[in-house]
């Protein structure tokens, strides 16, 4: 397998980077930021549509790499939420911010993996002209189709009286303290 080049991965972490910095934080997002909406995805695809052709595997692994920052970045309040409300450790808070960021990176692996098989027909003007329509069609099936299976099985779950008490009877002795106090209690253990 030949190895991909400095300047395809240096591309593909400035395209996680730019998607992370047009992430809104808090309240409205600034038009300087708004802007990078446009331009996020270009240096990703400069990579994957570069002359030198790669093979799947490779445009997977770029794809995986871009994914897995912006979720990390995008989505930092998991491991906080994990550590306050969730009573775990800062690296257990960590581990569970890692693992949901290497499984919703595969998305954008799926997205690399459909332009590079797309680059195979066709010419890089046309797999860049088809770009948005993957994008959006990986983004559809993420939302819709996949989560929709989770989604269903949650509410399923949450409607049952056993299960519901279960968790009840798990959790109780946590839930007697409030939120906000929990881990000071911890802390003078």
């Amino acid at each position: 397998m030949q190895a991909v080049s400095g300047k395809r991965w240096a591309l593909t972490l400035v395209s996680g980077v730019l998607q992370v910095l047009i992430f809104p934080m808090a309240g409205p997002v600034p038009a300087w930021r708004a802007v990078l909406c446009w331009l996020a995805l270009i240096p990703l695809l400069v990579a994957l549509l570069e002359a030198k052709p790669l093979r799947t595997r490779e445009f997977a692994l770029l794809g995986y790499a871009c994914g897995i920052l912006w979720y990390l970045g995008s989505c930092y309040w998991v491991m906080p939420t994990m550590y306050l409300y969730g009573g775990m450790s800062k690296p257990a808070g960590f581990g569970i911010l890692l693992l949901f960021a290497l499984y919703l990176g595969l998305y954008h692996a799926l997205f690399a993996i459909l332009i590079g098989l797309l680059r195979r027909f066709w010419s890089a003007g046309y797999v860049l002209l088809a770009s948005p329509f993957v994008w959006v069609a990986v983004e559809l099936a993420r939302a819709r189709v996949i989560a929709a299976a989770a989604r269903e099985c949650a509410e399923h779950s949450s409607s049952n009286y056993c299960l519901a008490r279960i968790a009840c009877a798990l959790y109780d002795q946590r839930s007697s303290v409030p939120p906000d106090n929990r881990r000071d209690d911890e802390d003078r253990r």
